[in-house]
């Protein structure tokens, strides 16, 4: 997530493309809907990890936030996401997804909707074997200068 949001943030013509498994993209809304605590207690996990609750430190929420820096100049980006995470709500790529279409930014959204958290972890899996052709061919077309949706 600090990666995602560093790439935006930065635009820097270095940066040739992104690719994020199932990261966190807008922390405002992931405050406003956090996961059942009896599976992962993410609003613990936002308040420790960004100083307190979204109540305390908006900006904080605000700025950690990839959604936050998406802009025309953004790189390239390859989302991977399952439907079935229950640590980071599949709608986070989902609401990246619809920046990056507003800004014209070209992006790929692999959706595995048996997927959970950490399902690419079996790289023989299907999961690891679909995500993985993904990247290859992400890649490829980021070196070749030529990133399409």
């Amino acid at each position: 997530q600090l990666v995602l949001t560093a790439a935006y943030q930065l635009a820097l013509p270095q940066i040739k493309g992104v690719i994020s498994f199932y990261g966190p993209a807008d922390m405002v809304w992931g405050a406003q809907h956090p996961a059942n605590p009896l599976v992962f207690n993410s609003g613990a996990v936002l308040h420790n990890f960004l100083g307190g609750s979204y109540g305390e430190v908006p900006q904080a929420y605000v700025q950690s936030s990839p959604t936050t820096w998406i802009s025309a100049a953004s790189p390239p980006t390859l989302l991977i996401h399952g439907k079935n995470d229950v640590l980071v709500a599949y709608q986070h790529s989902v609401r990246l997804k619809q920046l990056l279409v507003e800004f014209r930014v070209p992006h790929f959204l692999l959706t595995l909707p048996w997927a959970t958290h950490g399902f690419d972890y079996t790289l023989n899996g299907p999961g690891g074997q679909l995500s993985t052709y993904c990247i290859e061919q992400f890649l490829q077309s980021v070196v070749a200068g030529k990133p399409g949706p």
